[in-house]
């Protein structure tokens, strides 16, 4: 899929930054102990994460591993809130909101990521520029 035009035709007020390279992802995906969901790698494959409306709609490579590896190391948020091993973040929506994909198996790293409760990648897009629910469209 060409991710720029896709996701160009949805708004005009998208920001792409340039290409991850392939060895990138292979080191994000090494650091964090999982695979990215296909559609993810392409996508950053293109434009290392993707901005809009004030929010990191895809986070770039290096930041979904700086923000997993916070969300998964934080002594207070394993007391808070569930623990986040399974999850892989993927963006915001600039309000406090992540994003995110749920591991297909109950242990990380043991197989692919997939939209789980969340929608694949081009879905996600779509709703979060267009202003609608992301859970429930």
């Amino acid at each position: 899929m060409d991710w720029r035009k896709h996701i160009s035709a949805l708004s005009p007020d998208v920001g792409f930054s340039p290409p991850v390279r392939p060895e990138e992802i292979c080191d994000a995906e090494a650091k964090l102990d999982v695979v990215f969901p296909s559609d993810l790698k392409e996508l950053l494959g293109q434009s290392n994460g993707v901005a809009y409306s004030g929010a990191s709609l895809i986070w770039s490579a290096d930041e979904i591993v700086r923000q997993n590896l916070e969300m998964r190391t934080e002594r207070g948020f394993r007391s808070l809130f569930m623990p986040f091993d399974a999850l892989l973040f993927l963006g915001d929506d600039a309000n406090g909101d992540l994003f995110f994909f749920r591991y297909s198996t109950e242990r990380p790293g043991t197989g692919p990521c997939s939209d789980g409760t969340t929608k694949p990648t081009a879905g996600y897009c779509k709703n979060m520029i267009s202003g609608r629910s992301w859970i429930n469209s």
